[in-house]
């Protein structure tokens, strides 16, 4: 994952976290993630996403996961997580962060 840390403003209305791997860009390189709840929950604060596959494409260093914003906070910031499991096939190594905390910001 190329953040630790996502910020998303409410007008927004997704979180986008950008998954860059490392090495040659030949080949494919396909990883499975997922969101997990922290503060925001699941279907009512975000799309929840189960494990899934998704794929870097030959040639490209990098994949943006896109997640739903359902609703916004009303004073305080709420948080979930975007998830690496690992790859899932040959071609280029993936980076070494599997986890970044998205922060859904407060409204003013």
């Amino acid at each position: 994952m190329a953040a630790d840390t996502a910020d998303v403003e409410p007008t927004d209305g997704e979180a986008r976290v950008t998954v860059r791997r490392r090495g040659n860009v030949h080949g494919d390189a396909s990883f499975r993630w997922w969101t997990e709840s922290g503060t925001a929950k699941p279907g009512r604060d975000f799309a929840p996403e189960v494990p899934r596959l998704e794929q870097i494409p030959d040639g490209r260093d990098s994949v943006s996961l896109i997640i739903p914003i359902l609703s916004t906070p009303h004073g305080k910031s709420k948080s979930f997580y975007v998830v690496i499991d690992r790859t899932e096939s040959g071609g280029a190594a993936l980076g070494g962060r599997t986890l970044t905390m998205v922060t859904i910001q407060p409204t003013d």
